[in-house]
């Protein structure tokens, strides 16, 4: 079986979408699972097993893309951005869930859109929102990096807040690195991590940090700190 997963959202939604290469090679035991989205993030993929081919959104759809994606038989388009409409146009596939076009009012893609935007709220998690998109179950699991940081953890706690100022924040600022696989070298120094950011929240997360989560008000879903960390509202 060969299946297409396509995010080019924010990197914060794109690690969560991640999360669905543990649940797709659980439900789909040898399948091939293809990645297309930004540029900006595929360095986080380059080393999952989990993952045939990674492509880039910005890239040209030319022959030599095409023919990997030839005979997909589920494409799953975790993403409202328009360039994801020539890639699930392109790919002949009978499966097509997520945001689709065609389907989108009939789809939890309408929900998901509504969540994301803040002008609905619900009690799931957002991995859960993500799995149901993709029609699967989830069941806790966790995100689908397989990128293993080159530093060691050797300090104890840091602040990246850019909207919030709460006065208990530890006083170390973090300092993310310009490339995405910088950023999350410079993450996993650190044993605690303050944040009001969403791709750090996530990355710190993956990495099994202590992480508080400081926002002004509550978000519209639930993310799971699998015992690590906790949301703060200031």
């Amino acid at each position: 079986m060969k299946i297409l997963v396509i995010q080019c959202g924010p990197l914060d939604q794109a690690v969560v979408a991640s999360s669905l290469l543990v649940g797709l090679q659980k439900k789909y035991h040898n399948a091939v699972i293809n990645w297309v989205g930004s540029s900006e993030f595929l360095p986080l993929l380059r080393y999952n097993k989990k993952l045939g081919e990674k492509f880039s959104i910005e890239q040209e759809l030319d022959f030599s893309v095409l023919s990997h994606l030839y005979g997909t038989d589920l494409i799953v388009n975790t993403s409202e951005d328009k360039r994801a409409v020539p890639f699930t146009s392109a790919v002949i596939s009978k499966n097509l869930v997520g945001f689709s076009g065609q389907n989108h009012q009939q789809s939890t893609a309408t929900l998901l859109s509504r969540i994301l935007s803040g002008k609905t709220k619900t009690h799931k998690h957002i991995i859960d929102l993500y799995y149901g998109l993709a029609g699967l179950k989830w069941n806790g699991q966790g995100y689908g990096l397989a990128y293993y940081p080159k530093t060691k953890q050797t300090r104890e706690a840091a602040s990246y807040l850019t909207k919030t100022k709460p006065k208990d924040a530890p006083k170390d600022q973090l300092k993310l690195g310009k490339s995405v696989l910088e950023a999350v070298d410079s993450i996993n120094r650190y044993k605690a991590v303050t944040t009001d950011d969403l791709f750090v929240t996530h990355i710190a997360i993956a990495l099994r940090k202590d992480v508080t989560l400081v926002v002004k008000e509550e978000l519209p879903y639930r993310i799971e700190f699998f015992g690590n960390g906790l949301l703060s509202t200031v």
